[in-house]
Parts: structure tokens; sequence; C-alpha cells
């Protein structure tokens, strides 16, 4: 499970079962997610850790036991519920917009039945949630779902920043260097080569680090040894902050003392780092591919994907700004962010589970 779809679900479930429309909530989860996720406000069941086809067969049943009058799939599979009325939601966008791009065989495979298993369940709904305008058109122009049966509700973002703490020894390192700052799972679609070839080219007084925030996604060590190789290559390793996983309070250090938040994604069905970069007021810079636009608006520069020279003019502009224009830009990116509420995505969600019951 994504940390962006952890989030959601920690955020969107206790409001969802505070919601007076909804009498009974009940939540199917994996066992090994159940510290995570248990709660007062809603029934948490156990899928039993066995294979996918028999986890299937065994919910499918369970669903049609219970006869519940809506079953929500936020992870766009789709399971048979007989006429129980279903809505799904997409949130990964990278099997349908970028299958191939940089990804060894065997991903491309996944991806190839991962962009099947999404079409299936999409034209199966009754209503299908879009978490961004760029999702719903690609929906109704790309797979012809009428529009009608799609509800657009933006995912929320916490507003409520971390605390920040420095104790971790990758980010400690920083403490000493201005750095530029980006995270998320590494994997080809992140288009990370844009910002080491950029770092490569920096002219600034001092020299400028990356701090690189997330883990490596399984099966993707060749894209991580192509990325530090491309690094020593062109001189720059030793400036290059590999950090892992980061802490909420670690993440909150490097968005507080980072020169430019940087995003550099190939596709995004929302992007949530984006928004908890604007939350907290970072500087932000971003690749213009769909939906990052649509998400920061007009509190971050964009560069087109690929373009590391333009790229670097942003992070050059960026450092060299003056207090007073790098204080707007990160106060229009924390308006900006206060627009996506949590509550408001609840209350959105529980609409459209309303308008797959009539």
């Amino acid at each position: 499970m994504s940390g962006g779809y952890r989030k959601y679900l920690q955020n969107i479930l206790p409001l969802m079962a505070k919601d007076k429309r909804i009498s009974r909530l009940e939540v199917y989860m994996p066992a090994d997610h159940d510290d995570i996720f248990a709660s007062n406000a809603y029934t948490l069941h156990n899928i039993p850790a066995d294979n996918v086809y028999n986890n299937n067969v065994w919910l499918r049943n369970e669903l049609a036991m219970r006869q519940f009058d809506v079953i929500f799939i936020p992870s766009a599979i789709w399971i048979n519920c007989g006429k129980t009325p279903i809505v799904t939601m997409i949130q990964n966008m990278e099997p349908l917009i970028v299958p191939f791009q940089g990804n060894p065989l065997k991903e491309c495979i996944k991806n190839i039945g991962r962009y099947m298993a999404t079409l299936y369940a999409c034209r199966r709904a009754h209503r299908v949630i879009a978490i961004s305008k760029f999702v719903r058109t690609y929906l109704t122009a790309k797979w012809g779902i009428a529009s009608d049966h799609i509800g657009l509700v933006y995912h929320g973002i916490d507003l409520t920043t971390q605390k920040s703490g420095d104790d971790h020894g990758a980010i400690a390192l920083l403490k000493s260097f201005p750095f530029l700052f980006t995270a998320g799972s590494i994997r080809p679609a992140r288009g990370l080569e844009d910002i080491i070839r950029a770092v490569a080219i920096l002219n600034t007084e001092q020299p400028v680090h990356l701090a690189i925030g997330g883990n490596v996604d399984p099966g993707m060590e060749p894209y991580f040894s192509k990325l530090k190789k491309m690094a020593e290559n062109l001189g720059i390793a030793g400036r290059i902050h590999w950090a892992g996983k980061l802490r909420d309070s670690e993440m909150a250090w490097c968005f507080a003392h980072c020169e430019t938040f940087i995003m550099t994604s190939r596709v995004e069905s929302f992007g949530m780092i984006a928004g908890e970069a604007m939350a907290h007021g970072c500087v932000c810079i971003s690749s213009d591919n769909p939906c990052l636009p649509e998400i920061f608006a007009s509190s971050a520069k964009y560069y087109q994907p690929k373009d590391f020279t333009t790229l670097t003019k942003h992070i050059q502009y960026v450092i060299s700004m003056g207090e007073a224009e790098r204080a707007a830009m990160s106060s229009a990116a924390k308006d900006i962010a206060s627009k996506f509420s949590w509550e408001i995505c609840a209350q959105k969600t529980v609409n459209e589970l309303q308008k797959a019951l009539q």
C-alpha cells in the first residue's frame, strides 16, 4: 500500500463514519494493516492472507452474505457483488499513461494487467470517482465512460503541518548546505533524472545539494543504479542524498528548510506529496505533466519533462529570489492547499455513494 493511499484511508474513513447519512460503515482490509486502521468509528474486517484468487472469492462471498446497500472500492478493482451498487475510484494513473517507460519487463507486464483491471472495474461500476479533472477527462475521452457516471472528488490535504524533527542521519547532513528536496517512491515514472541533470549544471556561489526521500520500489533496483551511476558520471554523487523513507517529522523538516520542492513525475492522479509541500509553504517547481498544474495551479514554476535546462533556470531563479517574493509564493502555496479539504472529500464521496443507489 502506497503512502498516499494509506493517508487517504486514514483521513477519509473516520469522516465517512461520522456522516449521518451512513448508518453503518464496515471496512475490509488485509490483516497486516490492522494497527494502522483500527478504529471505534467503524467495523474493521480482516481479509485472509492467502492468494489473490482465494481472497477475491472469500471477499465476494462475504459481501454478498452481508447484503450491503452500497460498496465502495477505492482501488479500481472489480468484485462481482450481484445487484449491490459498486462505486470505484482510480488512485494510480501510471499503468494507464506510462505503463512501459523505463520499466523492467516484469513491471510492464504487471502494468498491462493493472490497465485491464482498472478498465474492467470502471466500465462495470455504477459510479466512478475521479480525483482530478485530468482523470475525469481520461475516463470520458479514452474509455468512453459517460460523464454523468463520474464524480469529481479531490483528495484533501492535511493543513496541520507536522512538527519538524531533524534527528535522522540522512537529513542531518543537510544542515550545512542549501538543498533541493523531492520525495516519493523511486521508480522510472518519477523522472528523477531531470533533477539530477539540473543539479549538475547549476551555477551557484555555494554548491547546492539534493535530498531525495523515498524507498526504491521492488523491482526498480536497476533504475536506482542507473540514477546513481548518472550522478557519478556527472561528478555530483557527493551532493545527492538518498534519504530513504522519511517519517512525517523528517518530511516536515525538509519542507521547512529546502530551497525549493521539485516534482518531476511523469504522471499523477492527484499528487499527495505536492499538496503536502504546498501546505508547508514550499516554493515549488514542477513538471507540467498531468495533473500537476491542476493541483499546484499558480503556486509553482513549470518545465516540460526532460527539459532539465529550463528546470535549472527555474532552480537558479528560486534560489536567488528575495525574501518578499519567496514569502508571496509561500503564501500562495498555502492558500491553494487550503482549498483541498478532507471534510469536503468525505462529504462528496458519500454523495457519490448516494447517487449509486438512485
